[in-house]
């Protein structure tokens, strides 16, 4: 006797997909999704925040190195407006991948040393969920370096 109904493929299918446990896979695939998002995130911008660091760290050793081989001027600058500080133009070409408004850059001399201190405002590219745990959208990385003079 030859058995009437839905072929195979299509028997297949509705067992496989339209089971019982298809909403519940939904359900907790909508549950898992906004937790794998929010690591993958933060891994995202924990790679940026520690490029950012590692480009202040280097543009103080390079401007406090300038300012070792060559006179110049004490005091804050900001590489959106640059001064005759020492170390301007060394910190301002190696944090070019930074926001020039927020770097800012403090040097002195004393004695035989150059000191100078790098700072930068970091805006978290994922700001808001930052602020909804109760966080600040900003963070400021601050890297020093002395060399003594030649």
């Amino acid at each position: 006797m030859k058995r009437l109904g839905i072929p195979r493929v299509l028997a297949w299918f509705h067992r496989s997909w339209l089971s019982d446990d298809w909403g519940q896979d939904l359900v907790e695939f909508g549950l898992a999704l906004p937790l794998l998002a929010l690591l993958l995130f933060g891994i995202i911008e924990s790679g940026l925040l520690f490029l950012s660091f590692n480009t202040i760290t280097n543009a103080a050793r390079e401007g406090a190195h300038y300012g070792a081989i060559s006179p110049a001027n004490e005091g804050p600058s900001t590489c959106a407006a640059p001064s005759g500080a020492i170390g301007s133009q060394a910190v301002c070409r190696f944090a070019a991948g930074l926001d020039p408004s927020q770097v800012t850059y403090r040097a002195t001399r004393s004695g035989q040393t150059v000191a100078l201190q790098v700072t930068y405002r970091y805006a978290f590219a994922s700001g808001l969920v930052s602020q909804a745990f109760g966080g600040s959208p900003t963070l400021t990385l601050m890297a020093d370096s002395a060399m003594r003079t030649e």
